[in-house]
């Protein structure tokens, strides 16, 4: 199954080390990890402390769902994702979801974000959690796994709604705009007209 793996870490040289043993054995016969970044948040942005990407580079279906996901936490959609686009994206999956339940996005992107320390974030896939997972073991971490389809599927959708508000935006910033040119239009015409009489 493909998945995102999402692991907090108190003690930022516990993460190096986490991601230098990770580095070292991202392929073998119970996991495969072909991305992997270490981000922490610094001053409220989302900083790449280190990345590795072993996925091929004949067209993969994953497009970089790392980077997706820290290029999200990092732009224009990240910082909206507490508010309006997190309530637009969510009524557009399913309006009859209980107003409780949040995006799976949301979760994932709360999940990089929300530690003191530093964040290791994967994507692979895994046939058991053991071999990612005795990895961890030995350092003070948190460990969350989502399904990557799913995750995927949200971040598409997050995506198409920014393009949408970014149209919209455009198209009323120009409405204003000659709207506004029109109106000055009007004013030095109704002044050229006064001075004829």
């Amino acid at each position: 199954m493909e998945t995102i793996i999402v692991t907090n870490f108190a003690v930022e040289s516990q993460a190096y080390q986490a991601f230098s043993d990770l580095k070292n054995s991202m392929v073998n016969p119970l996991s495969s990890i072909s991305q992997a970044a270490l981000v922490s948040k610094v001053d409220g942005q989302v900083k790449i402390l280190d990345e590795v990407d072993n996925s091929s580079n004949d067209e993969t279906i994953v497009g970089g769902i790392v980077g997706g996901l820290i290029g999200m936490l990092a732009g224009p959609i990240g910082l909206l994702f507490g508010g309006a686009i997190g309530a637009l994206a969510g009524a557009a999956i399913d309006d009859n979801a209980d107003d409780n339940e949040s995006l799976l996005i949301e979760q994932v992107m709360q999940d990089i974000t929300c530690a003191d320390g530093v964040t290791l974030v994967a994507f692979g896939t895994e046939q058991v959690d053991r071999f990612y997972d005795d990895i961890m073991a030995k350092f003070e971490s948190r460990t969350t796994r989502y399904d990557a389809s799913e995750v995927r599927d949200e971040m598409n959708l997050a995506n198409q709604m920014q393009e949408d508000f970014q149209r919209e935006a455009r198209e009323q910033i120009k409405a204003k705009k000659k709207a506004r040119h029109n109106q000055v239009k009007d004013h030095f015409t109704n002044d050229a007209t006064k001075d004829d009489k």
